[in-house]
C-alpha cells in the first residue's frame, strides 16, 4: 500500500487515509483531503493519482465564474447565460468536473473529459452552432470525451440509440439497435433479444420471427 499523506494533487492536500469511507461498496482505498478553499473531502486513490479529482468541486465553479467573466467582457448581451446552449455547456462541464454532481460517476468519474478548447463557452458555441428545439448534445462515440470531432446535436431518440448499453445487429449493410431492428421488420423485441443472445444471425432471426420458416418451435 502506497502512502499519500501530505502530498498535493491539484488543490487537494492529503491529510490521512479514510478509515471509515461511506458509499464504498467496492472497498476502494480513500484519502481524506483538504481543499485550498478549506473543504474536507474523501477521494479514491486512483482519482487523485490519475488527476481525475483535483478539488472539492470548487475548481469547476471557479472555471464557470471565469467563463462568465469572459462572457461579460466580450458581450454586453449577458442574456447568453440564460440560453439553452449555455445550460447545455454548463451541464457538460458539471458532468465531467464536479464530483458532487449526481451523474459525475458516469462521466468524469470514468474518465470522460471536455476538450481544452471547450472550457471556453464561446469556442464551444462557435464549434457546435445554435441548438434547435428538442435537441441536446450527444457524443458519437460514448467512450470518448466531448470535442468538436465527437459531438453532434441529436434528439433524445437518437441519444437513446447511441447508449453504451445498447445491443446492435448488422443487416443489409445497416447497423441497428435490437429495438430499431425489431420495429423496422415488425417482429417481437423480446424474442429478438433472446435470439441475439443465442448467437442467431439477422437472417436467421427474420426467418424465425417474420417469415416463420424455422423447422422447430423455439419459444
Amino acid at each position: 500500500m502506497f502512502h499519500l499523506e501530505n502530498k498535493k494533487f491539484g488543490r487537494l492536500t492529503v491529510l490521512h487515509r479514510d478509515q471509515n469511507p461511506t458509499n464504498n461498496k467496492k472497498k476502494y482505498v480513500k484519502w481524506v483531503c483538504q481543499c485550498e478553499c478549506g473543504n474536507i473531502v474523501s477521494v479514491v486513490s486512483s482519482d487523485l493519482v490519475n488527476g481525475h479529482t483535483k478539488s472539492c468541486g470548487c475548481y469547476h465553479k471557479d472555471m464557470a465564474k471565469k467563463s462568465l467573466t469572459t462572457i461579460r467582457s466580450k458581450n454586453h448581451h449577458f442574456h447568453q447565460t440564460k440560453t439553452k446552449i449555455y445550460r447545455i455547456w454548463h451541464g457538460m462541464m458539471n458532468r465531467c468536473y464536479n464530483p458532487k454532481f449526481k451523474f459525475y460517476k458516469y462521466y468524469g468519474g470514468r474518465g470522460i473529459v471536455v476538450c481544452k478548447e471547450w472550457h471556453d463557452f464561446y469556442k464551444f458555441k462557435k464549434d457546435m452552432g445554435d441548438v434547435q428545439n428538442g435537441m441536446t448534445i450527444d457524443r458519437i462515440d460514448p467512450n470518448k470525451g466531448y470535442s468538436k470531432d465527437n459531438c453532434r446535436w441529436a434528439s433524445m431518440c437518437e441519444q437513446n440509440n447511441n447508449r453504451r448499453s445498447n445491443i446492435f445487429i448488422q443487416y443489409n449493410n445497416e447497423k441497428l439497435t435490437a429495438k430499431q431492428f425489431s420495429k423496422k421488420y415488425s417482429i417481437d423485441y423480446q424474442k429478438t433479444l433472446k435470439l441475439i443472445h443465442l448467437k442467431f444471425s439477422a437472417e436467421e432471426i427474420l426467418n424465425r420471427l417474420k417469415y416463420n420458416t424455422s423447422c422447430f418451435q423455439l419459444f
